[in-house]
C-alpha cells in the first residue's frame, strides 16, 4: 500500500531498518520497482538501485543489497553527506583550546591541570560525535538462513506462535492511531546539576553522562520493542512473498503457502493458521510506530526549549540525533528534517553555555571557575554540530582565571615611653585559578612570580636616645602564598603567608648611631602579631603528641620528590629541550606536594593564617581589613599595638 501525501515525521521510518532487512522482490508488471520505502529498479535479484523513497521523495541514488541471511546494507550519498558533515565538525580547529595551551605555555604551569582537565572534556564530545557515523554499508553475513521448503514446513505452527506479537503490534496502533496531538507520557530524563557547582562534581558528571545514554533506548520504550516485533513478521512475510501479489514459489511450495492464508467468508473455523497475517498492516503499523516514536523525540526537545530545563538538554539532544542518525543509516529520509534538528539542538547547546558563560563573565559566580572545561565541552558540541565554535567567549573565559592580589601592611607600635616604631609594606602578585582534584578549584601564583613582592614604604623607629635609622633594602616578599577558597562547599577561607623577609635575607639592615653592629632585622617581626602564641602553643602540642606520623608523612615525602625529580631528570636525559607532558605531570606533581608541604601543620606554625570571607558576584573576591588584636590574644603584646592592620584585596583582573 502506498501511501498518499507527506508527513513531517516520515523521514524517520528509517528506524524500521535498524536490526532488520526487508525487501521486496521486483515487480515484473511495474515500469518501477518497489523495495519498502524505495522506488526504483532491481539491477539484480541482490541489488536495488533507489530512485528516491516515496514518502518523502528522498534518497536518490540509494543502493541497497541484499545479504544471503535476509538483511540489507544501503549505501547513499545522504549518508556520505551526512558523515562529511560530522569530518567537518571533527576537523574543525580547536582554536580556544589553542589559545589555552598557548597561554599556559607562555606562564608556566600554573593552570596545567586547567588545560588537561578542559582537553579531557572536548576530547570526550569528540568520541561520542564520532560514533554517530555511518558505517560504509556493509554488514556481515550471518549463518545462512533455514532453507525455504523446510521454513514452510513450519509455518502453520510460526503463524500461531507469532500471533500475540502480531496482536500486540496491531491492537497498540489502533488503540493510538486515532488520537490527535496526543500528549506523549515518556520516561523522566536524568537530569544534571549545571548551576550548582557542577565543575566540582566529577563522579556525578559520569554518571549523568552514562544514564543519559543508557536512556535513548528507554525513551523509545514501548514503540522500539512493538516495531522490532512487526519487522519479524515482515521479514519472514518477504521470505514467502507475501507481500508480492505476483510472487510463485513454484507448485513444491506455493500451494502449501497459499492453504495457509486461505480465508472462509461463510466459515472462519476453517480460515488457515496465518489468513490473519497482513504485511500492508504491518507496513502501516510501523509507519505509525516510527511516526510516535518521533513525535515523542520532538515533544522532549520542545518541552526542554519551552521550561528551560537546562539540565536535560545533553539526553534530549542525544535522544533526536540518535534518530537523525538512523534515518540517514537507510539513506535519504534524514535530509528532509536532518538539517532542522541540528539546528534545533546546536540553538539548546548555545542556551545553556550561553548562560553558564554569563554566570561566569557578567554575573560573577566564580563557582563557576569549576565548569570552565565543562563550558569548553559545551561549546565544541555546538561546533561539531555546524555551530560557531564561541572562540571569543572562550577567550575572555580565559582571561577571567586570572586576579591579582594585594597585600597592605600598615603597623605602629608604640614602646610605652621608650620610643614608637612604623613601618608599611604593599605588594600584589599574579594568581590564576587552577583546577585540583581535591578542592576541585585552587587559586595559585602565577608561574611567573614565585612569591609576592613587596615594597618597603616605610620604616621608621624612634627611641628616646640612639634611634636606629634603616639603611636596608626596600624590596620584601612572601614567598609562595596559599590562598583557600571554597566556592562550593561553604568551608572556611583562609589566606596563608609566610612572614616578609627582606630580598636578600640579609639586606633589611638598620645602623645604631650609638656604634652597636647594624641588625639585619628588617621590618622587626611585625608581621608576627597576625600570630597567636596561644594557638601556635596548641598547634605545637599537637604535632609533638603525633610526632611518628608527621615524621612518617615528611619521609614519605622526601621519597615522593626523590622519585620525582628522579623521573625529571630520565625526562629530559634525551637532551631536546622541549617540555613534554610527562615531564609537566612529574613538575605538577612536586608542586602539589610543596603546596601539602606549606599546609602542613608545622608550615603553619611559622606563617600567618587569617580568615578571609569571599564575596560573590563581584569582581573584587576579597576585600577584607584585618586587625592584628583580632587575632592575637597575647595581652603583652597587644597592649603595644597602635595600630596594626593587614588590608588583603583578591581582583578579578582579566588578561
Amino acid at each position: 500500500m502506498k501511501p498518499t501525501g507527506v508527513n513531517r515525521y516520515a523521514p524517520f521510518v528509517c528506524l524500521l531498518l535498524w536490526s532488520t532487512g526487508v525487501f521486496s522482490q521486483p515487480n515484473q508488471l511495474a515500469k518501477k520497482d518497489t523495495l519498502m520505502w524505495f522506488v526504483g529498479t532491481w539491477q539484480s535479484k541482490t541489488v536495488f538501485k533507489a530512485d528516491s523513497n516515496y514518502i518523502t521523495g528522498g534518497a536518490a541514488g540509494a543502493t541497497v543489497t541484499v545479504q544471503p541471511d535476509g538483511s540489507t546494507s544501503i549505501q547513499s550519498p545522504d549518508g556520505q553527506k551526512f558523515n562529511q558533515q560530522i569530518d567537518q565538525g571533527l576537523n574543525a580547529g580547536d582554536d580556544a583550546l589553542n589559545n589555552l595551551k598557548q597561554q599556559i605555555s607562555s606562564e608556566g604551569l600554573g593552570q596545567y591541570r586547567l588545560y588537561t582537565f578542559t582537553k579531557e572534556q572536548i576530547d570526550s564530545a569528540k568520541a561520542w560525535f564520532q560514533r554517530l557515523k555511518l558505517p560504509d554499508g556493509s554488514s556481515s553475513n550471518s549463518a545462512s538462513p533455514t532453507p525455504l521448503s523446510r521454513f514452510v514446513g513450519s509455518l502453520a505452527n510460526y503463524c500461531e506462535t507469532v500471533k500475540s506479537d502480531y496482536d500486540a503490534v496491531d491492537q497498540f496502533c489502533k488503540a493510538h492511531r486515532g488520537m490527535k496531538h496526543e500528549h506523549f507520557d515518556y520516561p523522566d530524563p536524568p537530569k544534571a546539576d549545571y548551576f550548582n557547582c557542577w565543575g566540582c562534581q566529577h563522579d556525578a558528571q559520569k554518571t549523568f553522562v552514562a544514564a543519559s545514554q543508557a536512556y535513548v533506548p528507554t525513551f523509545f520504550v514501548p514503540e522500539q520493542d512493538l516495531v522490532t516485533k512487526a519487522l519479524a513478521i515482515m521479514k519472514n512475510l518477504q521470505r514467502i512473498g507475501r507481500d508480492n501479489p505476483w510472487a510463485d514459489q513454484g507448485p513444491d511450495i506455493q500451494p502449501t503457502i497459499d492453504s495457509l492464508w486461505q480465508h472462509h467468508r461463510n466459515d472462519p473455523s476453517k480460515n488457515g493458521p496465518c489468513e490473519y497475517l497482513s504485511f500492508s498492516v504491518m507496513v502501516e503499523d510501523v509507519v505509525f510506530l516510527v511516526q510516535r516514536m518521533l513525535n515523542k523525540a520532538d515533544q522532549l526537545l520542545d518541552d526542554v526549549d519551552k521550561s528551560n530545563d537546562y539540565n536535560a538538554i545533553y539526553p534530549a539532544i542525544l535522544v533526536n540525533l540518535e534518530a537523525y542518525r538512523k534515518c540517514e543509516q537507510i539513506g535519504g529520509f534524514g535530509s528532509v528534517s536532518g538539517q532542522n534538528n541540528f539546528e534545533r539542538c546546536r540553538a539548546l547547546d548555545q542556551k545553556l553555555f550561553s548562560k553558564m558563560a554569563d554566570n561566569l563573565l557578567s554575573k560573577h559566580y566564580w563557582s563557576y571557575l569549576a565548569s570552565i572545561p565543562v563550558l569548553y565541552e559545551i561549546a565544541k558540541e555546538i561546533q561539531l554540530l555546524g555551530g560557531d565554535a564561541n572562540d571569543n567567549v572562550l577567550q575572555q573565559v580565559n582571561a577571567a582565571t586570572h586576579f591579582t592580589l594585594s597585600l597592605d601592611l600598615n603597623a605602629g607600635l608604640d614602646f610605652q615611653g621608650h620610643g614608637t616604631y612604623t613601618t608599611h609594606l604593599i605588594g600584589k602578585a599574579r594568581i590564576v585559578a587552577e583546577m585540583d582534584s581535591i578542592s576541585c578549584i585552587r587559586f595559585v601564583l602565577d608561574e611567573g612570580e614565585n612569591v609576592i613582592s613587596m615594597h618597603l614604604e616605610e620604616n621608621r623607629m624612634s627611641l628616646q636616645k640612639c634611634s636606629p635609622q634603616y639603611t636596608g633594602t626596600y624590596t620584601y616578599i612572601s614567598p609562595q602564598p596559599v590562598l583557600n577558597i571554597d566556592l562550593c562547599k561553604g568551608a572556611a577561607d583562609t589566606l596563608t603567608l609566610a612572614r616578609f623577609s627582606a630580598r636578600p635575607a640579609k639586606a633589611g639592615t638598620w645602623v645604631d648611631p650609638c656604634g652597636g653592629p647594624p641588625p639585619a632585622s628588617g621590618i622587626n617581626g611585625v608581621d608576627g602579631y597576625f600570630i597567636d602564641p596561644n594557638t601556635v602553643m596548641k598547634q605545637a602540642q599537637n604535632i609533638k603528641s603525633n610526632a611518628s606520623a608527621n615524621s612518617a608523612q615528611m619521609q614519605d615525602m622526601i621519597a615522593k620528590l626523590k622519585q620525582q625529580a628522579a623521573a625529571i631528570k630520565q625526562q629530559f636525559a634525551g637532551g631536546g629541550g622541549g617540555m613534554d607532558a610527562g615531564t609537566a605531570t612529574s613538575i605538577k606533581k612536586i608542586q602539589d606536594m610543596a603546596n601539602t608541604a606549606m599546609n602542613s601543620q608545622i608550615s603553619q606554625l611559622s606563617r600567618l593564617v587569617l580568615p578571609v570571607t569571599v564575596t560573590n558576584n563581584q569582581t573584587t573576591l576579597i576585600n577584607q581589613v584585618i586587625h592584628a588584636t583580632d587575632i592575637n590574644t597575647n595581652a603583652q603584646a597587644t597592649q603595644m599595638i597602635k595600630y596594626c592592620v593587614l588590608t588583603i584585596q583578591l581582583k578579578s583582573t582579566p588578561q
